[in-house]
Formats: C-alpha cells, structure tokens, sequence
C-alpha cells in the first residue's frame, strides 16, 4: 500500500478576486511530479524567477517557496530532499536553471507512452539458420506461395470472393506487364482433368487464338517501363498493378486497363523493390541508390520519407506493424531496421553469412505467418523478424538477457536492475515503471562495429548518490542513474571480466579475472588503478567487504583471502 504522502491529494482553495466577484478554484498538489505540473506559461515564470536570483542559482529553501508560490506545489521534507538531489547533478547545493528543464525532460520521457512499451529486445537476433540448396545453380527467384506448395516466379493473386478472378502476374525484358485471368473455382487451365493431354502455349498464342485456351484471359500492359521489370504485384484496394523497373520511370501503379489509375513514381536510378500495407497506405520503394523511401500512394511526386545508409543496392523490403517498420535487405547482405515514425535507424543487421553467396544475388521473400525472411543463393538462410516474445524468456518491457545484478536505492528509493544485455533500468517500485532506461551501457568495437557488453558489477558510492557497473570487458563506469550520465570510465585490465566491485569512503575497488584487486581513487578521471598484491593463482569469482576492516576474495579454486582495507595486505 502506497504511503498518503507519496499519493497526490488534491485541494480545492476557494478565494475572491479584487478585480471580480467570480470565486477562482486553485489547486494544492501534494508531492506532485514537477513535469506533471509545469506548463509554458509557469515555464517562463520560473525561468524569470531564476535570472533575478542571485548567480542565476536557488538553493533548497528559496526553490521549495518558488514551487509553492507558482506551481502550488507542497511537498514532504523527505521527498523535496529527493527531489532537490536528483535536479543537482553538480552537487553544488543549489539548482540552475539548466539542471531543471534537464530533469523535466527526464520525467517527461519517462510518462511517454511509447518510451514505456519500447521493448528491450532487438527486432533481429541471433544467428540465421541455414540451409543446404537442393538446386545446381545459384537460386534467382525465391517466393512464397500460401496456397501453392511449389517456388515460382511470378506473383500470384487469389481473391477470396470467388466471383473474382484470380490473376498471375508476370513482367518481361521489354519492360511489359500481362496480367492472366482465371476463375478461383474453375482453376481455369489449372484443373485436373483425367485423359486431358497437357498444352504448350506462349503469350503469343493467346493473343492470336485466344479460343485455344478460353479458361485464360490475357491482358497486356505494353511497354510500362525503358527497363526490364523487377518486380511486380497487385495493391487489391485501388484494383491497381504495380510494377517497378530500375529506370527513371521507376514505379507504375495503374488499374488492369490503364484507364482509371495511372500514378508513375520518379526515381533517377530506378527502383530495384517495393512492398506495400493496403490499410495503411504505406508504399516503400529500394534501388540501386541505397536509399529506402516511404511514399503515400496517392502522391507520386515526393516521397514522404527518405533513408541513408546502406552502402550497396537494395534488393528486398518488408514491412511490419502496419507499415510503421522497415527491413531493407542490400546487395552486401546488410540488414537494416527502420522506425517509420521515428525516422531512425533501429538496428543494423550484418550476421548473415557469406557462405549463402558472397558474390551470387541473393533472392528474398518474408513469410508473415511466421516472421521468417528466407535468403536464398548458392545456400538458403532464415532470419526471424521480430521474433515474438517468449513469456519465459521477457515480458519485452524488463532485459531481453538475464539480469546480471539488482540493487536497491534508499535514499531515491527506487530499484536498479542491470543485464548481460548492457542495459541498465531504473524502477519506480511503487508503479512498477522505468523511470531511466540507459541503454548500451558498456561497449566495444569489433570489425568496425558497436557491440553491446554484458554487465557483470554493481554498486552503490557509500553515499547512494552515484552507481558503479563493471563490465566482461573489465571496464568500469560511474553514473548518475537519474539522468543515465556517464561521468567516469575506469579499466582493470583489457578483456578482464569484472566479478566484482565495491566502494568504500575514498577508493574503488574491483576484482575480477586478473586474480588480484585494484584500487581506484573515487575522485579524478583516472583511467587506471593500483595493483595489490597477486596471492590468487585462478580467477577471482566472488568478494565480500565489511568497512572500514576487511574485504574477503574467493578464486574459481577454493582460495579464500582476507585483506585490510586500511593497507592493502593479506591478513597473516
């Protein structure tokens, strides 16, 4: 049960105005969350309030009477102390007027309701799964047909009203689009027919002798594009074709007969793919100029979004989330995610192995079923996208990995997990929401790329202002867990597993796989520390301290040492 005080009351004051006869309601707040209360007017009253004051600085007691008088905010001592440490970050004893808006921008992150469903977990993980190709020679098409159990080449439409026809669409070399017709419950040339013999025909023999095949309809789109066509598709909604080619004239939609709808899209290099969400009315397009671009159906002439950064052309796009996410797959067997909304770059995929066809175009298609995109060349590889979450495994809002350390804060009161997901979260106990989310915590660069580093130590400085997390890396940082500032980086030795570490009144202390401790000074920036003396053969896995006497460390071989905190030396 939450206590009152850390509950909102509300007051209602009733006064007269000198200038009206009107009663005006005020509103008292108690231990109200400052973002919560503030808005643009009161903004600029307490910005004034701050450059009349004297260094353009208030300490506690002048703040807490400016919160009163203009914000009409009343709060415990207890949580006005909180409050007033989190806004400090410079420890100096009085709030600037940088250190508030920082901390309100804080809070109103936290309160963003999309910042509290971001799930931890990255869109693509682990390894693809890979395949042995039953084919000769390298795989040029690849397709996913729901109710055909073969691979084609061509784009199939089935209607679900059986009064529609259902159509196969093809493009050719020329730059033309034909367009087949047959009915879903005829099955038109497809149906089974016993003492049938089979039919040889091409597109030529329908046009000229069409009775030679009246279950089949042909219809010809000529000359669509300068280019030979890539890729083609059906947007059922607006009864539209579309089709792309990699030329200036790079994407066509325009209905069956080419009367209706006719809306060409402009791309200088041409259009390599596209796909499309018919209810959001989202159309994305990928070419040889690695650029991702999101377009509104409707409107032809710009595209509503443009994104950079693949480094060779893009062969494939899938959508997810109603069009909201992008993976754009390129030549270089790149990867990438992209937030539609956010217009971001989410992840950067590059695990897809060479052996599939380092130097062979790679022939893609998404199944939606079961989130796996399947990459086909000389091998066939399957990478799920956006796996669903496992409930054994995370809920999406805690890590995504095992939580490496918990720790719990009196003095701001609230809970810090960390994860060999180098994630770091701050936890409102009481609401059971992320207050800070710090993410990559810890890093380091492999083959020209950021890779996140499990957490493996954490604790509190003795006054449980500041949070130290050692890393597998054997890096150790300092934080500001309110703000999620870094403000000290730290080594005990490189690619040193940190088991565990400690601070105690003026040092730092780290044990880890270097079978030995070091001290740090917890003032400064320096990077490196002092080394006591080895009595440890096998690695260090566990330590315990009790200041200001003794600190205890345990190797992986049952070696138990006590040490004087005082001098660094193994107790005789």
């Amino acid at each position: 049960m939450a206590r009152e005080s850390e509950v909102r009351s509300l007051l209602t004051l009733s006064s007269k105005s000198e200038d009206s006869s009107a009663l005006a309601a005020r509103l008292r707040w108690r231990n109200a969350a400052l973002h919560d209360r503030c808005n643009m007017k009161d903004m600029e009253r307490i910005k004034e309030a701050f450059e009349e004051s004297y260094n353009n600085k208030m300490g506690p007691l002048e703040f807490r009477d400016l919160l009163k008088t203009l914000l009409n905010v009343e709060y415990d001592d207890e949580e006005f102390n909180i409050l007033f440490m989190k806004m400090n970050t410079s420890r100096s004893g009085e709030v600037d007027w940088e250190e508030l808006v920082s901390h309100l921008i804080l809070g109103y992150f936290g309160n963003d309701a999309e910042n509290q469903r971001e799930s931890l977990q990255p869109p693509i993980m682990g390894l693809p799964t890979i395949l042995r190709s039953q084919h000769r020679h390298p795989i040029s098409r690849i397709c996913f047909c729901p109710d055909v159990e073969k691979i084609c080449t061509m784009y199939y439409h089935f209607s679900e009203d059986i009064n529609e026809q259902c159509m196969l669409i093809c493009g050719d070399v020329g730059g033309n689009v034909r367009v087949l017709l047959f009915s879903p419950v005829a099955r038109g040339p497809f149906k089974n027919e016993a003492g049938r013999a089979s039919i040889t025909l091409r597109h030529v023999d329908l046009q000229r002798r069409p009775s030679m095949l009246p279950e089949l309809h042909l219809i010809e789109l000529p000359r669509l594009h300068a280019e030979w066509v890539r890729q083609v598709s059906y947007y059922k909604s607006l009864h539209c074709v579309v089709s792309c080619a990699t030329c200036p004239d790079a994407l066509l939609m325009c209905d069956i007969h080419g009367s209706k709808t006719h809306n060409m899209f402009k791309v200088e290099k041409g259009i390599q793919c596209f796909t499309f969400d018919e209810e959001a009315h989202v159309l994305v397009t990928g070419g040889p100029d690695c650029s991702v671009r999101v377009w509104n159906p409707f409107v032809p002439a710009k595209p509503s979004v443009t994104f950079i950064g693949h480094h060779a052309g893009i062969t494939c796009i899938v959508l997810q989330n109603k069009g909201q996410t992008i993976y754009s797959l390129s030549r270089d067997r790149a990867i990438k995610v992209w937030d539609v909304q956010g217009q971001v770059c989410i992840q950067s995929y590059i695990d897809v192995p060479s052996v599939i066809g380092e130097r062979t175009p790679i022939s893609a298609v998404y199944n939606p079923a079961t989130r796996e995109f399947i990459l086909a060349a000389i091998k066939i590889a399957i990478v799920v996208l956006d796996e669903q979450l496992n409930p054994l495994h995370t809920d999406g809002f805690t890590h995504s990995r095992a939580v490496s350390k918990i720790l719990y804060n009196p003095l701001f009161k609230v809970i810090i997990t960390c994860g060999l997901d180098s994630i770091i979260i701050v936890w409102n106990p009481v609401t059971g929401k992320r207050n800070v989310l710090i993410r990559d915590a810890h890093v380091r660069m492999l083959h020209a790329e950021t890779v996140p580093v499990e957490i493996t130590a954490a604790c509190f400085n003795p006054g449980n202002l500041l949070l130290l997390s050692g890393a597998r890396t054997g890096e150790l940082k300092v934080w500001n867990f309110n703000t999620g500032l870094c403000l000290r980086v730290m080594t005990i030795e490189h690619m040193c597993e940190v088991t565990g570490c400690f601070w105690v009144e003026g040092r730092i202390l780290a044990i880890g796989w270097n079978r030995h401790v070091v001290e740090f000074e917890d003032t400064g920036m320096a990077t490196s520390g002092k080394v006591w003396e080895t009595r440890h053969t096998d690695d260090v896995l566990a330590a315990a301290v009790r200041p200001p006497l003794t600190i205890a460390t345990a190797s992986y071989n049952s070696e138990l040492v006590l040490w004087k905190l005082e001098t660094g030396q193994p107790y005789r």
